[in-house]
Order: structure tokens, then C-alpha cells, then sequence
């Protein structure tokens, strides 16, 4: 087979498709079903989108596999590099060499290191990607969140995407309101102004409906830019806090720093560098003003202290005792923005 699979036309459309109409309990859909959780809620999860991906790639004349084994070796947990799996790969024929296409299958709304380990994988198998992503409902911070993970994941794995010449697909499949937003990569050279354009707004994504149904547009900027928003950001964590990454050299010049605001409090951990030479990694940071009293408020923390660079650590899955984590985090933050070289 000599053509090109269509991702969307062929993948993506179908396959949400299908998952609405087994939403909406439609008797001319699939006929496989959500279950009930203790509470009545339904249980969404990745899987009922693996299995209707099966049924659409069984109606194609595409081959595929799923579990499939990496040609890379990763070092995702643990201490050893290891082969890691592939949620579902196409091929063009029944040989394993003719792979055309790696697929991740995501549902709900992760902690950054799972985008990052899945990310790795479509970015460094030099295959074209497809990240599939299922919601059961968005909200004005749904899309703004899941973007800020892609980028922060982005933004960890760098090194890995340079050379690569290969395209991920991104679907965000949302069940109840029968939309999906599907977005497209080009990985190489110049990605971080490539990953702003496409993850700082809706402008650049495709928003599909149901076939028959009213296309709706994309909507207004709800992925706001990182940098242009102040330490008052609306995206929180489900307990209101906002976590951040940030470059403060009145503070330390070789190392970022953990920054967590709740309403008018905050809290600055050193995790590494010589910020406070002899105390141990996680150690908290309390700012005085030019009198020497104690800053106790965020907001005469940002009238005193200067930033320069900030990253999205929102919902990283990491508590803050986890000090050797952290110390990691950051070192590669460091190390990509050119921090303490």
C-alpha cells in the first residue's frame, strides 16, 4: 500500500464517532457500553477508545497491533533503559517494518509526567503520532489545562524532538458535547515557537462534529499565554493552588525555583543550587522587604521580587517532600533554559 493514511479523516473522525454515539446509548452504535461506577457515574477510561479504534481499523485496509513494543529504549522508572509499549501502532502491510503510525490513548485529565512519558514515544520513534484524548465534559479551564500539560511535557522531553521530522496528530475527543479539537505538530528544528502556536490558543485547531451537525468554531483564546499571565493566574489545581516554576535571580541566579500560590499566600522552595548554600534541597525561601519585614502575601511578593522566566508545574503528580524528584525536574528545566550553565 503505497498511499498516505489520512489521520483524521480516517482515525480520528470515525473513532469519535462511534464513542459519541456509545454516549448517547445510540441503538444504531457500537453496542459496547460504559459502566456504572458505585455512585451511578459512568466509568470513562482509554480503553473504550482502544477497542472502537479496533473496530474502525477492522473496517480499513490498514493492519495494526496494539501493545506494540518500541524500537527506542526509555528510562521511564527505574534505573535501566528499557523498550516501552505503544498503546496501538497501524501498518500498511502485515509486516512489522511497514509501521505508518504510533497512537497514545489518554481519557481525563493526567498529572504532566504520563504526557511526558507518552510524549516521549510519539516524538522519539520517528513514526507518525497520534495523541487520542478522551473528556467527558470540558469547562472554561479544561482545554487551557490540557494544553499547559502538553507544553510543560514538551518542554521536558526538548532534546528528543529536535531531530525529529514526523507529525503528531492531537484529538481531544469531548463526549458530552459531541465536539472534538484536532490539532497537528511538525516536530524539528524551531518547536518551541511551533508547540506556543498551537498550544497557546484554539485558533490553529480543527473543531469536528457529528456528521449532519453545525460546525462550531473554535472558539475564544482559552489557552492564554503562559508568559503573558500574572502570578494571578485562574489555572489552578482541584485545591486552588497555582505551581510554577520560576527564574528569580534576586533570589538565586543558577537554579529555578518552586513557587505555589493559594489566594494571597505563597510558598518559594529552593530545590537546588547555591541559592542557600548548606541547607538541604526543598528548603523554603522567605522574602523581606526593603525595611526587612517579612513578605507574607503574594502580592507584595510580586511588588518586590522580579521574575524573568516561568514554567507551568500545575498538576506535575509530584508532592513537594518528593525533594530528589523535584531536584531532577528542575535540573532539566535548568539545563533547557540555559539556567546556571
Amino acid at each position: 500500500m503505497t498511499r498516505e493514511l489520512d489521520v483524521i479523516d480516517e482515525l480520528c473522525l470515525p473513532l469519535a464517532v462511534r464513542l459519541w454515539a456509545m454516549y448517547a446509548n445510540d441503538e444504531s452504535g457500537p453496542r459496547l457500553i460504559l459502566p456504572s461506577k458505585r455512585d451511578a457515574s459512568l466509568r470513562v477510561s482509554e480503553q473504550e477508545s482502544k477497542i472502537l479504534l479496533c473496530e474502525v481499523l477492522e473496517d480499513s485496509p490498514w493492519y495494526y497491533s496494539i501493545e506494540a513494543p518500541t524500537s527506542q529504549t526509555y528510562r521511564q522508572s527505574g534505573s535501566r533503559d528499557l523498550s516501552a509499549r505503544t498503546d496501538l501502532a497501524v501498518y500498511s502491510s502485515r509486516a512489522a517494518n511497514d509501521r505508518v503510525l504510533n497512537v497514545e490513548l489518554k481519557a481525563h485529565s493526567p498529572n504532566v509526567e504520563s504526557f511526558r512519558k507518552d510524549l516521549e514515544k510519539l516524538a522519539r520513534e520517528r513514526v507518525e503520532g497520534l495523541w487520542f484524548h478522551t473528556l467527558l465534559d470540558v469547562n472554561s479551564q479544561t482545554i487551557p489545562t490540557m494544553f499547559a500539560k502538553v507544553k510543560n511535557a514538551f518542554s521536558l522531553i526538548g532534546e528528543h524532538t529536535v531531530a525529529g521530522d514526523h507529525q503528531i496528530t492531537f484529538a481531544f475527543c469531548v463526549l458530552k458535547r459531541r465536539l472534538m479539537y484536532v490539532g497537528k505538530l511538525q516536530l524539528g528544528e524551531d518547536l518551541d515557537s511551533r508547540v506556543d502556536d498551537l498550544f497557546d490558543s484554539l485558533d490553529a485547531w480543527k473543531v469536528s462534529r457529528p456528521p449532519g451537525e453545525p460546525e462550531v468554531a473554535p472558539g475564544p483564546r482559552t489557552a492564554r499565554t503562559r508568559k503573558d499571565q500574572s502570578m494571578s493566574a485562574t489555572i489552578r489545581d482541584r485545591t486552588g493552588h497555582e505551581k510554577w516554576l520560576i527564574y528569580c535571580p534576586q533570589i538565586s541566579q543558577d537554579s529555578l525555583l518552586h513557587l505555589s500560590v493559594q489566594g494571597d499566600s505563597y510558598a518559594i522552595r529552593v530545590f537546588t543550587g547555591t541559592a542557600l548554600e548548606g541547607k538541604p534541597g526543598g528548603m523554603p525561601f522567605h522574602g523581606h522587604d526593603a525595611a526587612g519585614r517579612a513578605i507574607t502575601v503574594t502580592s507584595e511578593f510580586s511588588k518586590t521580587y522580579e521574575y524573568e522566566k516561568r514554567v507551568d508545574v500545575l498538576d506535575q503528580g509530584v508532592s513537594v517532600d518528593k525533594v530528589d524528584r523535584w531536584r531532577d525536574i528542575i535540573a532539566r528545566h535548568n539545563a533547557r533554559l540555559g539556567i546556571g550553565a
